[in-house]
Parts: structure tokens; C-alpha cells; sequence
């Protein structure tokens, strides 16, 4: 008798979600809300990681091409990147 009230109760509960969301989007009279996030998050992201690879490969270069900086601490960090 309790998981049959639970399962009716939980039935309720989405129908008024539901039909709370319809309203909502009814009143408004717009369509489905344009998603920014779809393009925006991974363009900043791509961009992030290009400056990273861009910035590890002058230390990179750095590193190997001039004798001054060819130390034994900066093959190490050199190594981790």
C-alpha cells in the first residue's frame, strides 16, 4: 500500500511539473531558450588550451635552444610539461 502511494504520489508530482513548465512557456510565446553554453563554453576552452600549448612550447624552446638555460632544474620542470 506505501510503494503504491509513493508511486501516485511521485505521478502527481510530474503531471504539475509538467504542466507548470507548459504554462510557463506559453505565457512567454517564445520558442526553446537559445543555448549560449553549446558553443561559448568549448570556444573558451579551445582558446584556453591553445595559449597553454602556445606558452609550453617557448619554454619548451627555450629550454633546449639557449646553453644558459640548459640547467638541470629546467630539464625537469621541461619534462613535466
Amino acid at each position: 500500500e506505501r510503494k503504491e502511494r509513493s508511486t501516485a504520489e511521485a505521478n502527481r508530482h510530474i503531471t504539475e511539473c509538467v504542466s507548470v513548465c507548459n504554462k510557463s512557456a506559453t505565457l512567454t510565446g517564445q520558442g526553446p531558450p537559445v543555448l549560449v553554453n553549446a558553443w561559448l563554453v568549448p570556444t573558451f576552452f579551445g582558446f584556453i588550451m591553445l595559449i597553454g600549448l602556445v606558452g609550453n612550447s617557448l619554454v619548451i624552446h627555450v629550454i633546449t635552444k639557449h646553453q644558459k638555460m640548459k640547467t638541470v632544474a629546467n630539464f625537469f620542470i621541461g619534462k613535466y610539461l
